[in-house]
């Protein structure tokens, strides 16, 4: 019974889905913000992206469980201009952080 309620928990607020991305250490913060601004009504939804991590030459943005495929195209065909890639993807942040 009680497994049942987290279920309906999570769907009412959304699941989280972590991205690990590269970056070219010349991308700064602001650039890779206005990237994903830019394509925020393609990948929002019940969770809003934001990053939340970024160092240099990595960087972790959060999206909702249903946009990160999506997420993931985006970066492999659109983000070549500021030398973004994907490279994992994971429901929780400490096993991105091994990575």
């Amino acid at each position: 019974m009680r497994h049942l309620n987290k279920l309906v928990v999570k769907e009412k607020r959304g699941r989280k889905r972590y991205i690990l991305f590269q970056h070219s250490g010349k991308s700064k913060r602001k650039i890779i913000e206005n990237f994903f601004g830019q394509y925020s009504s393609i990948i929002n939804g019940k969770i809003r992206w934001k990053i939340v991590n970024l160092e240099s030459e990595k960087g972790i943005i959060l999206v909702d469980h249903k946009k990160s495929l999506r997420t993931r195209e985006l970066m492999d065909k659109e983000g070549k201009e500021i030398g973004i890639k994907p490279i994992k993807t994971s429901g929780t942040l400490k096993s991105l952080m091994k990575a």
